[in-house]
């Protein structure tokens, strides 16, 4: 089987970079004593994640406080459209574990 030669450069370029990214990781951690920060580590701020997910985003309001919510986007049919948001959810739950749907296969869609 005859290789293309840029695939073979690319194969070259790739091991080559992945050889000085381990000798700087090498080189990093011989030059930083325990309980340093290395030069190399970004410092992360602490997020609580009870109130952000992950890459910073917002997650889905909690039962306790989806109510509320409600009430302040849609005034005072908003209990009636998180009940009906609710039993349609828990409609769709239902059906779907008496017919326990087979997972789609687990199969490249561009082959």
């Amino acid at each position: 089987m005859e290789v293309d030669p840029a695939f073979r450069e690319f194969l070259r370029q790739s091991a080559q970079f992945r050889m000085e990214r381990d000798a700087e990781k090498k080189a990093a951690s011989k030059n930083n004593k325990e309980g340093d920060i290395a030069e190399t580590e970004e410092c992360v701020e602490y997020v609580d994640v009870m109130c952000k997910g992950p890459e910073g985003t917002t997650l889905p309001p909690t039962a306790q406080n989806r109510e509320t919510l409600y009430r302040e986007q849609y005034g005072a049919r908003g209990t009636a459209l998180l009940s009906m948001e609710t039993a349609l959810q828990w409609q769709f739950n239902k059906f779907s574990d008496a017919m326990r749907p087979k997972p789609w296969p687990s199969i490249p869609l561009n082959m």
